[in-house]
């Protein structure tokens, strides 16, 4: 196996072993992973997700997740000890944020045990509206990671682009 493959598979199982660890503990939810693709490019099927850039010795890229306004809502809600009709546009967006932002801290800390290296990320930011679009880091591919939880669908994609 290439260190190409070798680094795509081990951020999928940093990203999916974060999520599945970050939703159980902080969101009393649990989650199932129902498909990995990787595609050139990324329409978000969800209408809000939060990105998150990551830097390390061998690369660079950004991840993210997307949700739908009602499954954000119940998440959020969990994340905040709050009933889900509770939960304001400001409220949902901050808590989206904090839901990458434990998932991508998890998941950096695998990496850099891995790899015996330090990765970076930058602070998350918010994009809001029906199927929006992301576009990854030229030249890379998003992987793809499609979840399952309470009967809805939502995406966490990893787009990173190694150094030559």
């Amino acid at each position: 196996m290439t260190a190409s493959k070798t680094l795509d598979a081990t951020l999928v199982n940093a990203f999916m072993e974060s999520a599945q660890s970050v939703y159980s503990k902080m969101l009393s939810t649990e989650i199932q992973l129902k498909e990995v693709k990787a595609e050139k490019e990324f329409s978000g099927t969800g209408d809000i997700s939060a990105l998150i850039g990551i830097t390390g010795p061998d690369g660079e890229g950004m991840a993210g997740i997307s949700f739908p306004f009602e499954l954000a809502n119940q998440l959020v809600a969990k994340l905040m000890y709050r009933e889900a009709h509770m939960i304001d546009q400001a409220t949902r967006q901050d808590g989206v944020a904090e839901i990458l932002n434990m998932v991508a801290g998890a998941a950096k800390s695998i990496l850099s045990e891995k790899f015996d290296a330090t990765y970076k990320l930058s602070v998350p930011s918010v994009i809001s509206g029906k199927s929006h679009s992301l576009s990854g880091v030229k030249g890379a591919p998003f992987l793809i990671m499609i979840f399952s939880t309470e009967g809805t669908e939502f995406q966490i994609y990893i787009s990173f682009k190694k150094e030559d």
